[in-house]
């Protein structure tokens, strides 16, 4: 065992067993006795949080779950788990249903509200929205829900009010372990334990979405939001390393064109085609991939140089931005970010691809005069 797997290990068990000593929670329920069911590395707690920050949904429910669910099928870790069906189960949604209603005496029309669906826990949603029940991708989830509105359809989902409710309904976990699941969930546990924000994320894509969030910020354009670091392409080599620590360029491209474009273009899929030809040694992508990756995907590139007019033009526009800035905010050595727009301030909207839970980029906008002096250099697509 890594020393760090061990540091998390002994991180998660010593609460634990103060609390045992106190004559409250039975830590065997987790580690079943024998200690098989270890928590993961750190790597896939964030994912997990990404994946409940996309939906809105408390990422420690889900992998909580996924632990006390690998535990009782003799599992050594969660990694067979699948933590976007997890998120599912911890879903309500909501369609109301139009029919359009036209007058021939008028030639006139509208559409009027007919009925409401529902799809509640992950094998409704995935029946409703005709997606694969063994989708490990949570943007494939995202874009399909969130293309279902329109005219027709309006689509809300909102997480169950509690992990109680969630256990209840989708899982038979014996009384002990359900015990040992709201008791851990309720601390925020899992984040004290690996470090990161109790956070729930970007979300945001889904008209009429309801919840307890907090303000949520403009969202501007309804780019989606990659991380460079997020399974499954994370780990593939790329440039100097690999996709997490060097693909900022081609997740920041993958979003744009996946906007762009109404398909899902991922930046594994940027890496295959884009190879080394844009790689610059110890430096990372040059700036040749923008153009280049637009052909490819038959879409415009415009370079705009340092011109911050001609970025409010391109973002009032619709017009996505990708910026390579310079050490300050986003990075200490060099970064490409996505600029989604404009907030009713006036500020920039920026999708982060090494955003996380303690950094919050998406919840945040940006002074127009930080981004001109920490940027280099901009784009922008249609």
């Amino acid at each position: 065992m890594s020393e760090k797997k061990n540091n998390i290990l002994i991180k998660l068990l010593a609460p634990l067993v103060a609390i045992a000593l106190l004559g409250g929670l039975c830590i065997a329920g987790l580690f079943g006795g024998s200690g098989n069911a270890l928590p993961a590395e750190e790597d896939t707690a964030i994912e997990y949080q990404m994946i409940g920050g996309q939906m809105h949904v408390n990422w420690q429910w889900i992998m909580l779950i996924d632990m006390f669910f690998a535990q009782m099928e003799g599992q050594l870790d969660i990694l067979q788990q699948n933590p976007v069906y997890t998120v599912l189960n911890c879903l309500q949604v909501e369609i109301k249903v139009y029919d359009y209603d036209y007058d021939p005496e008028t030639q006139t029309g509208g559409w009027k509200y007919d009925y409401t669906d529902y799809a509640n826990g992950a094998e409704e949603i995935l029946s409703y929205f005709k997606i694969p029940a063994n989708t490990k991708d949570i943007n494939v989830i995202v874009r399909t829900i969130g293309s279902k509105n329109s005219d027709e359809f309006q689509v809300s989902i909102e997480p169950y009010a509690s992990i109680e409710d969630v256990l209840s309904n989708y899982y038979s976990f014996p009384e002990d372990i359900l015990n040992d699941i709201i008791s851990l969930s309720e601390s925020n546990y899992l984040a004290d334990a690996f470090g990161l924000d109790a956070w729930t994320g970007s979300g945001g894509i889904f008209e009429g979405a309801v919840g307890d969030f907090g303000e949520l910020p403009e969202i501007g354009m309804q780019i989606p939001l990659y991380y460079q670091y997020q399974s499954p392409w994370g780990k593939i080599k790329f440039g100097d390393g690999n996709i997490a620590s060097s693909g900022c360029s081609i997740t920041c491209l993958a979003m744009v064109l996946s906007y762009l474009t109404d398909d899902t273009v991922t930046p594994d899929e940027l890496a295959a085609w884009a190879g080394n030809r844009f790689h610059v040694p110890e430096v990372g992508q040059g700036w040749g991939i923008f153009p280049a990756a637009a052909r490819q995907y038959d879409v415009n590139c415009v370079g705009l140089g340092e011109s911050m007019n001609n970025v409010l033009t391109a973002l009032k526009s619709e017009k996505p931005v990708i910026a390579s800035m310079d050490t300050g905010t986003f990075t200490k050595k060099g970064h490409f970010i996505v600029l989604r727009g404009i907030d009713e301030n006036g500020k920039i909207l920026v999708n982060d691809p090494n955003d996380n839970g303690n950094k919050r980029h998406f919840y945040r906008s940006f002074e127009i005069g930080l981004i001109q002096r920490e940027a280099k250099q901009f784009w922008c697509f249609d």
